[in-house]
């Protein structure tokens, strides 16, 4: 399935693109048709196939497995935004995770779709540049650099 999912993302991207549009709702689609956006997304996605499928299929392997941490030890403030009518990825599977994540902040989006990150881009952004200057404020420059050169440069992820 992913092979020919990638297959035609890589080469027939109009043909793509088209089926993508059956698949997904109103607010989704209005994505969609903007030539910007759908020359974007289609070559993002031939991209994402240019090795083939494994990196896709190695991606819903990881959704279903056990991880290798505890989502119940972040405590940290985590958004997590979901379009209600996303015909692409259940809303149920985020809102497990944010069920289980003390820190989560569940933001469901009545009406919106896959794309719902790109519909609400500047609030996300608003958000995130509130916390960051939230913490700039309340930490020396010394104290962020510590944490940002600690930070990995690559996530670790257990192999299967």
């Amino acid at each position: 399935m992913y092979a020919a999912l990638g297959i035609t993302a890589e080469h027939f991207r109009g043909t793509y693109i088209k089926q993508l549009r059956k698949l997904v709702n109103d607010y989704d689609q209005q994505f969609l048709l903007q030539p910007d956006f759908e020359t974007a997304f289609s070559e993002t996605s031939a991209e994402c196939f240019a090795q083939g499928s494994d990196g896709l299929v190695r991606d819903a392997e990881l959704i279903y497995r056990s991880w290798a941490f505890d989502v119940r030890t972040i405590e940290r403030r985590v958004h997590m935004w979901q379009g209600m009518d996303d015909r692409l990825v259940p809303a149920s599977m985020s809102k497990t995770v944010a069920d289980r994540m003390p820190g989560a902040v569940w933001h469901p989006v009545e009406g919106a779709g896959h794309f719902v990150a790109i519909g609400l881009g500047d609030e996300l952004f608003g958000i995130e540049l509130n916390q960051i200057q939230g913490y700039l404020s309340t930490h020396s420059l010394a104290e962020v650099y510590s944490v940002m050169t600690r930070m990995p440069s690559q996530p670790r992820i257990s192999p299967p």
